[in-house]
């Protein structure tokens, strides 16, 4: 949840706000993040309107359009799982 919800994540969606002229609504900015570490992709989507996150992690071949499309297409299946 650090990833959308932490302290330095709220001070750069103010900080892409400002800078696309968009208005402090204290709505969180970012939905989806993509991360890629040394060996893997890192997939991360929220869900229930931002109070859980669901994350697939793949190995670095994997494609990075079917990365998404994997979760996307779970989605229906993992988001009535969660409380």
């Amino acid at each position: 949840m650090d990833l959308f919800r932490g302290p330095n994540i709220g001070r750069i969606e103010q900080m892409v706000r400002a800078h696309r002229g968009l208005p402090e609504n204290n709505e969180h900015y970012f939905q989806e993040i993509h991360v890629t570490s040394a060996h893997n992709y890192h997939f991360a989507k929220t869900l229930k309107d931002g109070k859980a996150v669901v994350m697939l992690v793949t190995k670095k071949s994997t494609n990075i359009g079917m990365g998404w499309a994997m979760l996307k297409s779970n989605l229906p299946k993992i988001e009535p799982l969660i409380p």
